[in-house]
Protein backbone atom coordinates (compact mmCIF):
# COMPACT_ATOMS: atom_id res chain seq x y z
CA UNK A 1 0.00 0.00 0.00
CA UNK A 2 1.30 3.45 -0.88
CA UNK A 3 2.15 5.92 1.89
CA UNK A 4 -0.42 8.40 0.54
CA UNK A 5 -3.22 5.87 1.01
CA UNK A 6 -2.02 5.01 4.50
CA UNK A 7 -1.94 8.72 5.37
CA UNK A 8 -5.47 9.18 3.97
CA UNK A 9 -6.80 6.27 6.01
CA UNK A 10 -5.03 7.62 9.10
CA UNK A 11 -6.57 11.07 8.58
CA UNK A 12 -10.08 9.64 8.17
CA UNK A 13 -9.63 7.52 11.28
CA UNK A 14 -8.45 10.46 13.34
CA UNK A 15 -11.10 12.90 12.17
CA UNK A 16 -14.06 10.51 12.40
CA UNK A 17 -14.58 10.89 16.19
CA UNK A 18 -14.80 14.68 15.89
CA UNK A 19 -17.73 14.48 13.45
CA UNK A 20 -20.86 14.05 15.56
CA UNK A 21 -24.57 14.68 15.34
CA UNK A 22 -25.94 18.05 16.41
CA UNK A 23 -26.34 18.53 20.17
CA UNK A 24 -29.89 18.04 21.35
CA UNK A 25 -29.17 17.72 25.07
CA UNK A 26 -29.66 21.34 26.13
CA UNK A 27 -33.06 22.56 24.93
CA UNK A 28 -34.11 24.75 27.83
CA UNK A 29 -32.72 27.76 29.61
CA UNK A 30 -30.85 27.10 32.86
CA UNK A 31 -31.08 29.82 35.54
CA UNK A 32 -29.45 30.00 38.93
CA UNK A 33 -28.23 32.49 41.51
CA UNK A 34 -24.68 32.62 42.80
CA UNK A 35 -23.56 34.32 46.00
CA UNK A 36 -20.08 35.42 46.87
CA UNK A 37 -18.47 35.05 50.25
CA UNK A 38 -18.39 38.08 52.51
CA UNK A 39 -15.59 40.35 51.30
CA UNK A 40 -14.18 43.67 52.45
CA UNK A 41 -14.20 45.20 48.96
CA UNK A 42 -17.09 45.21 46.47
CA UNK A 43 -14.73 44.27 43.60
CA UNK A 44 -13.45 41.25 45.53
CA UNK A 45 -17.03 40.16 46.20
CA UNK A 46 -17.90 40.48 42.51
CA UNK A 47 -14.79 38.51 41.50
CA UNK A 48 -15.66 35.83 44.05
CA UNK A 49 -19.23 35.55 42.69
CA UNK A 50 -17.90 35.28 39.12
CA UNK A 51 -15.54 32.48 40.18
CA UNK A 52 -18.44 30.61 41.83
CA UNK A 53 -20.55 31.13 38.70
CA UNK A 54 -17.73 29.75 36.54
CA UNK A 55 -17.55 26.63 38.73
CA UNK A 56 -21.34 26.20 38.68
CA UNK A 57 -21.49 26.57 34.88
CA UNK A 58 -18.64 24.06 34.49
CA UNK A 59 -20.53 21.51 36.62
CA UNK A 60 -23.67 22.08 34.52
CA UNK A 61 -21.72 21.54 31.29
CA UNK A 62 -20.15 18.30 32.55
CA UNK A 63 -23.61 16.82 33.24
CA UNK A 64 -24.83 17.35 29.67
CA UNK A 65 -24.87 14.48 27.19
CA UNK A 66 -22.34 14.61 25.56
CA UNK A 67 -20.43 16.61 28.16
CA UNK A 68 -18.73 19.88 27.29
CA UNK A 69 -15.14 19.88 28.51
CA UNK A 70 -14.28 23.49 27.69
CA UNK A 71 -13.95 25.65 30.79
CA UNK A 72 -15.72 28.99 30.35
CA UNK A 73 -13.61 32.08 30.98
CA UNK A 74 -14.66 34.80 33.41
CA UNK A 75 -15.32 37.13 30.48
CA UNK A 76 -17.64 34.52 28.98
CA UNK A 77 -19.39 34.09 32.35
CA UNK A 78 -20.06 37.85 32.36
CA UNK A 79 -22.12 37.40 29.17
CA UNK A 80 -24.43 35.01 31.04
CA UNK A 81 -25.24 37.45 33.85
CA UNK A 82 -28.84 38.63 33.68
CA UNK A 83 -28.76 40.89 36.69
CA UNK A 84 -26.97 41.65 39.90
CA UNK A 85 -29.43 41.29 42.73
CA UNK A 86 -29.34 43.86 45.52
CA UNK A 87 -26.04 43.70 47.34
CA UNK A 88 -25.93 42.68 50.98
CA UNK A 89 -23.85 44.69 53.39
CA UNK A 90 -23.04 44.10 57.04
CA UNK A 91 -21.69 47.09 58.87
CA UNK A 92 -19.34 46.14 61.66
CA UNK A 93 -17.49 48.33 64.08
CA UNK A 94 -14.33 48.15 61.94
CA UNK A 95 -15.52 48.08 58.33
CA UNK A 96 -18.32 47.12 55.97
CA UNK A 97 -18.43 43.70 54.33
CA UNK A 98 -20.02 43.04 50.94
CA UNK A 99 -21.73 40.05 49.39
CA UNK A 100 -22.71 40.04 45.70
CA UNK A 101 -25.52 37.91 44.31
CA UNK A 102 -25.55 37.27 40.55
CA UNK A 103 -28.43 35.85 38.54
CA UNK A 104 -27.03 33.65 35.77
CA UNK A 105 -28.86 32.38 32.69
CA UNK A 106 -27.42 29.81 30.28
CA UNK A 107 -29.34 29.46 27.06
CA UNK A 108 -28.95 26.67 24.51
CA UNK A 109 -27.06 29.19 22.34
CA UNK A 110 -24.46 29.57 25.11
CA UNK A 111 -24.06 25.79 25.28
CA UNK A 112 -23.74 25.53 21.49
CA UNK A 113 -21.03 28.20 21.54
CA UNK A 114 -18.99 26.31 24.16
CA UNK A 115 -19.58 22.98 22.44
CA UNK A 116 -18.33 24.46 19.16
CA UNK A 117 -15.22 25.73 20.93
CA UNK A 118 -14.73 22.29 22.50
CA UNK A 119 -14.97 20.54 19.14
CA UNK A 120 -12.63 22.95 17.39
CA UNK A 121 -10.02 22.39 20.10
CA UNK A 122 -10.38 18.64 19.55
CA UNK A 123 -9.87 19.07 15.83
CA UNK A 124 -6.76 21.19 16.41
CA UNK A 125 -5.36 18.47 18.67
CA UNK A 126 -5.81 15.86 15.95
CA UNK A 127 -4.24 18.09 13.34
CA UNK A 128 -1.24 18.58 15.64
CA UNK A 129 -1.07 14.80 16.14
CA UNK A 130 -1.00 14.23 12.38
CA UNK A 131 1.77 16.81 11.94
CA UNK A 132 3.79 15.26 14.77
CA UNK A 133 3.34 11.87 13.12
CA UNK A 134 4.50 13.18 9.77
CA UNK A 135 7.53 14.87 11.31
CA UNK A 136 8.46 11.71 13.18
CA UNK A 137 8.03 9.62 10.04
CA UNK A 138 10.23 12.01 8.03
CA UNK A 139 12.85 12.08 10.78
CA UNK A 140 12.79 8.27 10.91
CA UNK A 141 13.32 8.14 7.15
CA UNK A 142 16.22 10.60 7.49
CA UNK A 143 17.77 8.63 10.37
CA UNK A 144 17.35 5.42 8.40
CA UNK A 145 19.18 6.92 5.41
CA UNK A 146 21.83 8.43 7.68
CA UNK A 147 22.59 5.04 9.28
CA UNK A 148 22.47 3.38 5.83
CA UNK A 149 19.60 1.07 6.84
CA UNK A 150 21.60 -0.40 9.75
CA UNK A 151 19.02 0.43 12.44
CA UNK A 152 15.80 0.39 10.43
CA UNK A 153 13.56 -1.45 12.89
CA UNK A 154 14.84 0.47 15.92
CA UNK A 155 14.39 3.85 14.25
CA UNK A 156 10.81 3.11 13.24
CA UNK A 157 10.02 1.61 16.64
CA UNK A 158 11.35 4.72 18.38
CA UNK A 159 9.27 6.92 16.05
CA UNK A 160 6.13 4.90 16.76
CA UNK A 161 6.68 5.13 20.53
CA UNK A 162 7.25 8.90 20.34
CA UNK A 163 4.12 9.27 18.22
CA UNK A 164 2.07 7.26 20.71
CA UNK A 165 3.35 9.42 23.57
CA UNK A 166 2.53 12.62 21.66
CA UNK A 167 -1.00 11.45 20.83
CA UNK A 168 -1.66 10.31 24.40
CA UNK A 169 -0.50 13.69 25.70
CA UNK A 170 -2.74 15.58 23.26
CA UNK A 171 -5.78 13.44 23.97
CA UNK A 172 -5.44 13.71 27.75
CA UNK A 173 -4.82 17.47 27.79
CA UNK A 174 -7.78 19.74 28.38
Amino acid sequence: MKPVRILGILLLTLLAPSVRAEDRSCTEVCRFNVESEWQIDHRQATQDALTYAQTRIQRHLEVLQPPVRTSPTLEWVRTCIISTLPEKETPTSINTRHRVILEIEMSPAHVRELRSSDRSRGLVKWIIAVWVGLLLWLSARWADDWTRNALTHWVYLASAVLFAIAVATLVNSR
